[in-house]
C-alpha cells in the first residue's frame, strides 16, 4: 500500500519539476523509485510510504529511525541510542538481536547503497529529499535480507541551475541546540556541488539515582558533500562523500528485579527494583556511555542513456565502528559490558533498463564484500562497594569474532502491459553468500577489581583460570565455521487499472533472508552445531488497491498480506546469553491510508495497521524449558494509527502553518517467549507545531513541541532474568519543545 498522502507532497511536486526538494508544500504526482525507476507513487503496485525532505523536517525527524512516526505498521526500538544498532520492524518482521555480526530483516539503503552493519542504519536526518519505506519482500530488485522490507533514503542531489544557501539554527528544552547547513553551487558546463552538514547536542533528562552520570545527552554531527554532473547529455555522475559521529551518555536502564515463574517459564516482576518513579531516571550502578560511534560513507553513482536502454553503475562504502559501555545488571551482582565493533563493507551492482511503449526491464549484477570483527568484554561483579567502585568479578565474559562475507548477485524484473489496463510483472534474483565466521568466547575468572577494567583498560584483566567456553574457531569445529548458500527470491505480480486514477494489484513472493551465525555473547554451552542458523524463506501473498477520487481531492490505498515462513529467524536469551533458532512462523494483516484535501492549504491523513502474528514451538530457557506452541512476533503490535493535519494559509507576505500529529499504538511484545515482563503497554502520542516562512521562503521560524501531553510510556524492555534476575527497561523523553529559525538564499 502506499502511503500518497500530502505528508510528502513538496517533494513530490520538487522531483515532478526537477528541482531538489526545497518548494513549499504543495501537492503533486509523487515520484519515487521503488523499482529502481521513476514512476509515479499511485502507479507502482508496491505497498510504500514516502515522506518528502521537507515534512521530515516539519515532523521533527532527527534521526533515521524517527521515521518511523508516520509509517503504518512500521515500529522501532533502539536499546544504545543514536549512532547504535536501530531495530525496524516492519508488518512485525523484525530480529531484534542487537549483535554486530547479525543482520536484520529489514535493510536499511542510503542513496542505493545497501548498510551491513546494523549501527550504519543510525544517523542524523538532515538535506533530505524523501524517505521511502517499502514494505514486504524486495529481495527480486534489492537482493538479500529484505524479508519484512526496505528503509531507504535519498539525499538531495547537486543541482547545475541555482546557486543556493540554507542554513537553520534550534534551540530547545534541555539545552538542545541544532545547526544545519546547506550549499549548492553550479560550477559550469553541468558541474555542481552540494555540501551539508549538522551538528547537535542536548543535556542529559534522565536522572541517575546512583551517583553515575544522568543520561540522554548526546552530540552527534556529519557532513555529506557531493560533486555531480549533468549537463543534459547522456552521461550523468553523482560523487560523494559523508561522514557521521555520536558520542555521550545517550542512553540508560531502569533496572527492574525479575524472576522466572517455575512453572511457565516465563519472566516475571513483582516490583520494580528501586521504588523510584522509573520514567526519566535510571538505576545503573555503573557508567553507561556511548564513547563513540562513527560512519565513513563513500558512493559513486554513474549512468550512460544508450537511447533504448540506459547502464547504471552504482559503488558504494561504508566503515562503521563503534565503542560503547553498558550497565546490563541489577541486584546481587554489578554487570556492566565494554563493545567494540569494526566493518567495512564495498559494493558495486551494475544494471541495464529499459522503458518502453508495452514492456519495462531491468536486470543486473551485484557484489558485497565485508569485513568485521567484534570484541565484547562483560565483568560481572560479586557486589557494589559504593563510589563507583565493586569487588572482584564473579567472572568476566570476553568474546572476539571475526566475519568475512563476500556475497554475488543475478538479478531482472520486467512488467509486460497486456493490455492498457492489464500488466504482469515477475523478477527473480539469485543470490550466493560465502560467510566465514570465527569466534572465541572466554568465561575467565580474574582478581582484577573494577578500576582495573573501565575505562582506559577493558580488555586487559589478568585471567587467573577459565571455567567455561564455547571456541568457533577452524582449528576447533573445522568447516562448521564457512558458510556457502544459495538463495533464489523471485516475484509474480497482476496490476490492473479500471480507471486512469485507480490501481488494483495482486502479488506473491518468495522472500529470503541469508544464513548466519550467532555472535557476541551467545548461550556459552552451545553446541557448535547451533551456532549457524539457516537461511529464513517467507513466501507472501498481498493485493491492494490504490485510488485518487473527488478530483484527487481524496487517496484511499490499502493492502491485505499473508506471509508463511519456513525458519524464521527467532531472537530470545536462554540461560545466559542471545540465540537465533529456526522457527515456523506465520502473519497475515492490512494497512489502509487516508489522505483528504478538500481545500487549499488543508491536508490531513490517518494511516491504520493491523497485524496477526504468530510463532511456533517457543521453549523457555532451562530449567523450566516449557514449550508454548504458539507465540506471537516481537515488536508486531495488533493495531497501529497515526495521523496528522496540517493547515496553511497566507499571513501578510508570506505563508504561515498550523500542524498537529500523533501515533498510537496497542501493546506488543519485545520478545519471542512473550515474557510478561517485557511488553511494551499500548501507548499514544501528540506532536504540534506553527510555523512561518517569508516570500519565496527566504527565511522561516517554527515553533515545535515533541510529545505534547507529556504521556510516559515504556519504549523497550529485554529479558536478563535467568542469569540475573533482571528485566532492562526504557521509557520514552518527556514533553520536548523548542524553536528553530531558518535562511535561505537562491539565485
Amino acid at each position: 500500500m502506499v502511503s500518497a498522502i500530502a505528508l510528502l507532497s513538496s517533494q513530490a511536486f520538487a522531483q515532478a519539476t526537477g528541482e531538489s526538494g526545497e518548494t513549499a508544500m504543495t501537492f503533486g504526482d509523487i515520484i519515487v523509485t521503488a523499482q529502481k525507476r521513476e514512476q509515479k507513487l499511485q502507479d507502482v503496485g508496491l505497498s510504500i510510504t514516502a515522506l518528502g525532505g521537507d515534512m521530515l523536517q516539519s515532523m521533527g525527524v532527527r534521526e533515521s529511525v524517527d521515521v518511523v512516526a508516520q509509517v503504518p505498521n512500521v515500529q522501532n526500538i533502539s536499546v544504545y541510542g543514536p549512532g547504535m544498532n536501530p531495530n525496524f520492524s516492519i508488518r512485525g518482521v523484525s530480529l531484534p538481536d542487537f549483535n554486530d555480526f547479525t543482520e536484520s530483516s529489514v535493510s536499511t539503503y542510503n542513496d542505493e547503497i545497501y548498510l551491513v552493519a546494523n549501527g550504519a542504519g543510525s544517523f542524523p536526518a538532515f538535506d533530505l529529499n524523501r524517505v521511502e519505506v517499502l514494505r514486504g519482500p524486495q529481495g527480486t530488485l534489492f537482493g538479500r535480507n529484505t524479508t519484512g522490507g526496505i528503509v531507504h533514503f535519498i539525499s538531495n542531489k547537486p543541482t547545475s541551475n541555482e546557486l543556493l544557501i540554507d542554513a537553520e539554527a534550534e534551540y530547545g528544552r534541555f539545552e538542545s541546540r541544532r545547526f544545519t547547513g546547506v550549499i549548492n553551487a553550479p560550477l559550469g558546463d553541468g558541474i555542481a556541488v552540494r555540501f551539508a552538514g549538522i551538528y547537535q547536542n542536548n543535556d542529559p533528562w534522565i536522572k541517575n539515582d546512583f551517583g553515575q552520570p544522568d543520561s540522554g545527552a548526546v552530540e552527534t554531527y556529519a557532513v555529506r558533500s557531493q560533486l555531480g554532473f549533468d549537463n543534459g547529455g547522456p552521461f550523468k555522475a553523482i560523487a560523494k562523500f559523508e561522514y557521521g559521529h555520536a558520542e555521550g551518555p545517550a542512553s540508560c536502564y531502569h533496572h527492574v528485579q525479575s524472576f522466572r515463574d517455575p512453572v511457565t517459564g516465563l519472566a516475571e516482576t513483582p516490583a520494580p527494583s528501586n521504588k523510584l518513579n522509573p520514567w526519566r531516571r535510571c538505576n545503573n550502578n555503573t557508567v553507561q556511555e556511548l564513547i563513540g560511534a562513527s560512519s565513513y560513507n563513500g558512493a559513486l553513482n554513474m549512468s550512460y542513456d544508450f537511447g533504448d536502454v540506459t547502464l547504471t553503475s552504482v559503488t558504494g562504502f561504508n566503515h562503521y565502528g563503534r565503542d560503547s559501555i553498558e550497565d546490563y545488571t541489577f541486584g546481587p551482582y554489578d554487570g556492566q559490558a565494554r563493545y567494540q565493533s569494526r566493518s567495512e563493507h564495498y559494493s558495486q551492482e551494475l544494471r541495464l533498463s529499459k522503458t518502453g511503449p508495452t514492456t519495462d526491464w531491468t536486470m543486473g549484477l551485484y557484489y558485497l564484500h565485508q569485513n568485521g570483527s567484534i570484541h565484547y568484554a562483560a565483568p560481572v561483579f560479586a557486589a557494589d562497594l559504593g563510589g563507583g567502585l565493586a569487588g572482584p568479578p564473579f567472572f568476566v565474559a570476553d568474546a572476539q569474532g571475526t566475519l568475512q562475507l563476500r556475497s554475488y548477485g543475478l538479478f531482472g524484473n520486467l512488467e509486460h502491459h497486456l493490455t492498457d489496463q492489464l500488466s504482469v510483472a515477475v523478477g527473480a534474483r539469485w543470490t550466493k553468500d560465502n560467510k566465514h565466521f570465527q569466534q572465541d568466547l572466554f568465561y575467565n575468572f580474574t582478581d582484577d577489581n573494577l578500576t582495573d577494567f573501565w575505562p582506559d583498560n577493558p580488555f586487559g584483566s589478568s585471567v587467573t583460570g577459565v571455567f567455561a567456553s564455547n571456541i568457533f574457531t577452524d582449528a576447533a569445529v573445522g568447516d562448521l565455521t564457512r558458510l556457502k548458500k544459495g538463495s533464489l527470491s523471485a516475484k509474480a505480480q497482476l496490476n490492473y487499472k479500471p480507471t486512469d486514477n485507480s490501481l488494483v494489484y495482486a502479488s506473491v513472493s518468495r522472500g529470503t533472508k541469508g544464513a548466519g551465525f550467532n555472535n557476541g555473547f551467545i548461550e556459552i554451552s552451545a553446541a557448535p552445531s547451533a551456532v549457524p542458523y539457516k537461511a529464513e524463506l517467507a513466501y507472501v501473498y498481498e493485493a491492494g488497491v490504490k485510488t485518487d477520487l473527488l478530483d484527487r481531492k481524496l487517496t484511499l490505498n490499502g493492502s491485505v498480506f499473508y506471509y508463511d515462513y519456513k525458519n524464521y529467524h527467532a531472537f530470545g536469551f536462554g540461560v545466559i546469553g542471545g540465540f537465533i533458532t529456526n522457527k515456523k512462523a506465520r502473519l497475515y494483516g492490512a494497512e489502509l491510508e487516508l489522505s483528504a484535501r478538500p481545500f487549499d492549504g488543508l491536508m490531513a491523513n490517518i494511516g491504520l495497521g493491523l497485524l496477526d502474528s504468530t510463532i511456533y514451538d517457543v521453549t523457555t530457557p532451562a530449567p523450566s524449558n516449557v514449550t508454548y506452541h504458539t507465540r506471537e512476533m516481537a515488536l508486531a503490535p495488533a493495531w497501529s494509527l497515526n495521523g496528522l493535519v496540517r493547515y496553511e494559509f497566507g499571513l501578510g507576505s508570506g505563508t504561515m502553518a498550523v500542524q498537529g500529529d500523533f501515533k498510537a499504538t496497542s501493546k506488543y511484545q519485545t520478545d519471542i517467549l512473550n515474557n510478561p515482563a517485557t511488553v511494551i503497554p499500548s501507548y499514544e502520542v501528540f506532536n504540534g507545531r506553527i510555523e512561518y516562512r517569508g516570500p519565496g521562503d527566504s527565511y522561516r521560524i517554527a515553533l515545535f513541541c515533541k510529545n505534547l501531553l507529556n504521556s510516559k510510556y515504556r519504549v523497550s524492555a529485554f529479558d536478563l532474568t535467568t542469569s540475573f534476575s533482571t528485566v532492562n527497561e526504557q521509557f520514552a523523553p518527556p514533553r520536548w519543545w523548542g524553536i528553530s529559525i531558518g535562511y535561505k538564499f537562491r539565485q
